[in-house]
């Protein structure tokens, strides 16, 4: 991803609406705006200026233009946003218009990665924006929000200080003879790599809950054909959105919907029933079933009471993934099959008749770990930064057992320098630009 030239893309949703907005960045975006409009000769810096755009000698629209001068603005380049009627004809035709005049269209994240190349903003403010977009609950927003203002980030360069500090002391021990190094110097070292590991473990104690309130928990339906998965789903979602029907094997793929469970956003999903089939379309679906159960955050696995236990179907889905609600539905057959409830791990519940789902909903919850949504909610949220933290972790402990097992002070500095690395890392220093892409391509374009 090339630095330096100028990028130009719209930064609203493609489509019909009241404005759009078109932005450019890089050493010719005020050069570009003068010829494009011809009317704004000295723009000014943060000021709102009404003009006209031109295509040759015709009008393409009248719109407001706000300049920015480098370094004060978000990519730390000269930047113009462009504020326009929201026709996809008339957006098209500003952004056009600057690809003539040099600029090229803008890759996924390319704004937001200036502004982290230029040191506006560091790795995780960067991946906090794509949270702050991404987020589906008030919890999960003041998560990203939080994370943008800077409140993670100063928390981690406190470790990378802490960490950097009992680095530079155990290199310093490492000119001192071991005779030489005493009790305390050995007591001082275990008692700041623990102090540390305490911080770096408060870090992550939120995690599943961020991600859940930021992007969303997937759970899923599983279960034998004719369980009642489709039912259940309707009697989740409110309506009728799944087929049903007493013939085995109606859902040939998998139907989802978004809902909220006491304010958590949860994306359902109801799959093909698993058995032993012969049909090439259901034997596809059910092999999407078992993918979507590999995926889950939870699993719902639901049986009929009224038949006998199928134990390929269990035993699939428990080897495919361990977070399962076991659900009895079809509860009102009870009596009917003189079936006998057991004091098992299954929740008893009949989806046509919607009862037990409240108590399932809570059951979700307490799986996903989120029964008690925190007000002011603080932590990491994506699996780059928890795997950075998991691996500092692991360096910290290393460096407990090096302490523990003959104080070898080289081996100790080696295991700091792993854990200040994978510190570092998530604030996006000397991060490689493998990562850096695959996380700046996650974003939309024109952010």
């Amino acid at each position: 991803m090339p630095l330096g030239d100028t990028i130009v893309a719209r930064s609203t949703p493609y489509g019909y609406g009241g404005i759009a907005v078109v932005r450019l960045s890089g050493v010719n975006s005020i050069k570009i705006l003068k010829k494009i409009s011809r009317q704004i000769k000295t723009p000014v810096s943060r000021v709102a200026q009404k003009t006209k755009i031109y295509h040759k000698k015709n009008i393409l629209d009248e719109t407001i233009v706000v300049c920015y001068t480098k370094p004060r603005s978000f990519t730390g380049e000269d930047m113009v946003e462009i504020s326009c009627h929201g026709s996809p004809f008339i957006v098209d035709g500003i952004i056009n218009e600057c690809i003539d005049l040099g600029a090229r269209s803008a890759g996924p994240g390319e704004f937001t990665r200036r502004a982290f190349e230029n040191g506006k903003i560091d790795l995780i403010q960067a991946e906090s924006i794509a949270n702050t977009i991404a987020a589906s609950s008030k919890a999960g927003l003041f998560n990203a929000i939080s994370g943008l203002g800077g409140e993670m980030s100063n928390a981690i360069k406190g470790t990378a200080s802490d960490i950097t500090e009992l680095l530079s002391y155990c290199e310093h021990l490492l000119d001192v003879s071991d005779v030489d190094i005493q009790k305390d110097n050995k007591l001082y070292i275990s008692k700041k790599t623990s102090e540390i590991n305490k911080k770096v473990l408060k870090l992550i104690e939120n995690y599943d809950t961020c991600r859940v309130l930021t992007y969303g928990a997937i759970v899923v339906l599983a279960g034998k054909t004719n369980s009642g998965k489709s039912t259940l789903f309707n009697a989740l979602v409110g309506n009728k959105r799944s087929i049903v029907n007493k013939t085995a094997g109606t859902t040939r793929d998998y139907v989802d919907a978004n809902i909220s469970i006491s304010g958590v956003p949860i994306r359902l999903v109801d799959t093909a029933g698993v058995r032993r089939s012969k049909s090439a379309i259901e034997s596809a679906g059910i092999d999407n079933s078992i993918m979507l159960i590999e995926k889950a955050d939870v699993v719902c696995l639901v049986r009929d009471v009224s038949v006998k236990d199928d134990t390929y179907v269990v035993d699939i889905i428990k080897l495919k993934n361990d977070n399962i609600i076991y659900i009895n539905n079809k509860s009102d057959l009870i009596k009917k099959v003189g079936y006998k409830k057991k004091k098992d791990l299954y929740m008893y519940i009949s989806a046509i008749n919607q009862t037990g789902i409240s108590s399932l909903k809570r059951a979700i919850l307490q799986q996903l770990n989120v029964e008690k949504i925190p007000n002011k909610l603080s932590g990491v949220s994506t699996p780059r930064q928890y795997e950075c933290i998991a691996d500092c972790i692991k360096s910290l402990a290393n460096t407990n057992n090096k302490i523990k097992n003959g104080f070898q002070l080289e081996l100790i500095c080696y295991e700091l320098e792993n854990a200040l690395r994978s510190v570092n890392s998530l604030l996006g220093v000397e991060t490689e630009d493998l990562v850096l892409n695959n996380m700046f391509n996650s974003f939309c374009v024109g952010k």
